[in-house]
């Protein structure tokens, strides 16, 4: 008579126990010496790590990696002066995992985000203002508001919201490439 999550994973019904979020999944951790090792560390990372993943993801939806829709959810709407970039994704990780993805035969790499507290307050917050502020863009991915693309959802475990964004919920692959950070409004924002 308890819910799902409140049982060990080997109890739960296959639709939650195969949900990848605490799934024990393998987690890599890199420190350099210095500022010009950060994009040969993180293409280290991406071959050993996210290239296999692409692989069994594939294989999984018996989809070739060209007809993949790749999803990648930075953190940037946050950000607020091109001098302090300490709360949003760093650009370069982001251009670089774009042409990772490109070169592993993925052609529809969308970065996507949405608008928050801040344009209730500010003028030019638009998703897309906000990545050109940043020069978040690349040949590799589209930008993608996705306040503009609400469509219905149903949240088996009820998240208090009934939509998502339709580039999020359609993508065959998702990536979450945020940035453990402190908040303004929240002591932190992981």
């Amino acid at each position: 008579a308890v819910g799902d999550f409140f049982l060990p994973r080997a109890l739960r019904s296959r639709r939650v126990a195969e949900n990848a979020l605490g799934s024990g999944g393998r987690v890599a951790i890199v420190q350099g010496r210095a500022l010009e090792e950060k994009l040969s560390l993180f293409r280290g990372l991406l071959d050993d790590q996210l290239r296999n993943a692409l692989r069994e993801r594939a294989e999984s939806l018996g989809k070739p990696l060209s007809e993949f829709r790749v999803a990648i959810k930075p953190a940037f709407m946050m950000g607020y002066d091109h001098r302090d970039r300490s709360m949003i994704t760093d650009r370069e990780l982001l251009v670089e995992l774009g042409r990772f993805l490109k070169e592993c035969g993925c052609d529809d790499v969308a970065v996507v985000e949405g608008r928050n507290l801040y344009d209730q307050f500010y003028d030019n917050r638009s998703v897309l203002s906000v990545a050109k502020y940043f020069d978040i863009s690349s040949p590799n991915f589209r930008v993608v508001d996705l306040s503009d693309e609400q469509v219905p959802h149903v949240y088996f475990r009820g998240m208090a919201q009934y939509t998502v964004g339709k580039t999020w919920k359609d993508a065959d692959f998702r990536i979450s490439f945020a940035k453990m950070r402190s908040h303004p409004v929240d002591l932190a924002h992981l």
